[in-house]
């Protein structure tokens, strides 16, 4: 019986380690910001669904919390999503909502800085890169305690 402790706690410790590296593994997988390879622009047609205009490579994100006195608890939220167009319908897939705090009343609100975007093209077997411009970024007033910021990234 006391054999049997020390295998099922041996397994279940085996199983942790394997989920662990697993998890390390995956976050390894995922590309680098700003880092596109001509290959992803292979994929026509998704197998899983072939009549998919769009589909998510791949999403991450990292949330930190930070106090600062007089200012109280910051935090920051950074997302790296990928999203592979594969049709026109699609487009909008590529437009990313972003709504925050943003109270009429002079009181704590959230603020978006160092927002960056990319949309990436394969034009003449090169990978071409181009910024999300300001112009392209449109703030809304939803009501007198949200906005949304409307970042729209196809030309």
């Amino acid at each position: 019986m006391n054999h049997l402790y020390y295998s099922t706690k041996s397994l279940l410790l085996l199983v942790i380690i394997s989920i662990g590296l697993s998890c390390t593994l995956l976050q390894a997988q995922v590309a680098k910001f700003g880092k596109v390879d001509e290959e992803e622009f292979k994929t026509i047609v998704y197998d899983l669904d072939t009549s998919a205009a769009a589909i998510v490579l791949f999403e991450t994100g990292k949330t930190t919390f930070q106090y600062t006195e007089g200012k109280g608890i910051i935090y920051n939220m950074e997302v790296h999503r990928r999203i592979k167009i594969l049709k026109k319908t699609g487009y909008d897939e590529a437009n990313v909502l972003l709504s925050y705090y943003s109270p009429s009343a002079n009181t704590s609100r959230e603020k978006i800085l160092d927002l960056k975007g990319y949309t990436y093209r394969l034009e003449n077997g090169n990978v071409e890169k181009y910024k999300l411009e300001k112009n392209s970024i449109f703030e809304e007033k939803v009501n007198e305690n949200m906005s949304v910021l409307n970042l729209q990234y196809l030309k």
